[in-house]
């Protein structure tokens, strides 16, 4: 299923006078499904199996929350955290999330507390979806 017509609903009401077509953008993260959580391991050998053009990253900002918040809000909306470690004063969160036409996304958030710097890298076989992840982590997390 293409990625447009994932996110797009379209509405035929009936009335007395007509019926009216119209179509609406379904927000990603309602989407995204409870079976989106793989092992630490699978998460490894997946991120590893595709390639590094399939990576992007992006910066977020506008965000204040720490990384247990941030973790928590994610997995609300079936996006969930694999591994959380610290390097050099930054959190790490591995994360993982599945659609509901089978497209796994893989992402690795950085979280800066002292700046509130956060930087979202993602890799999925499918570049198309990146940009609705990103806004739909924005979304989530502001």
């Amino acid at each position: 299923m293409k990625l447009e017509t994932l996110t797009a609903l379209h509405v035929a009401l009936r009335t007395n006078i007509d019926i009216l077509y119209f179509q609406c953008i379904v927000p990603l993260h309602i989407l995204m499904i409870d079976e989106g959580e793989i092992e630490k391991r699978v998460f490894l050998s997946t991120w590893k199996d595709i390639p590094g053009e399939y990576e992007v990253q992006y910066k977020l900002t506008g965000i204040r929350v720490n990384a247990g918040e941030c973790s928590d809000r994610l997995k609300r909306n079936n996006i969930f955290t694999i591994a959380k470690r610290n390097v050099n004063g930054q959190d790490m969160l591995y994360q993982s999330l599945k659609l509901i036409n089978n497209i796994w996304v893989l992402a690795e958030l950085k979280i800066k507390p002292a700046d509130s710097e956060y930087t979202l890298t993602l890799k999925s076989r499918l570049r198309e979806v990146y940009h609705l992840v990103q806004k739909t982590y924005i979304y989530i997390l502001q």
